[in-house]
């Protein structure tokens, strides 16, 4: 991915800090920067991982679906999607 080097260097000091067990891993993806974060720093890093999205049926809930949609394909991860 492109970014800047303040950013580039962020993540490459983030990934050399992650401390995972092997994957596979799943991930709650919310569409938010923070889940948004941590699938992006697993991709980086090389973890294998699929992405799970709940839709709660809320007044924004499928703007946060589109978003998270948006993500998992950005990083070449499948997500899936659970409606409740």
């Amino acid at each position: 991915m492109v970014g800047t080097r303040r950013l580039n260097d962020l993540v490459s000091s983030a990934t050399r800090r992650l401390d995972l067990p092997s994957g596979p891993f799943g991930v709650a993806l919310s569409g938010g920067a923070d889940s948004a974060a941590l699938a992006f720093l697993l991709a980086e890093a090389g973890y294998g991982f699929s992405a799970l999205h709940v839709n709660h049926g809320l007044a924004f809930s499928q703007h946060m679906q589109t978003a998270a949609s948006a993500i998992a394909g950005q990083l070449g991860v499948e997500l899936s999607v659970i409606e409740t």
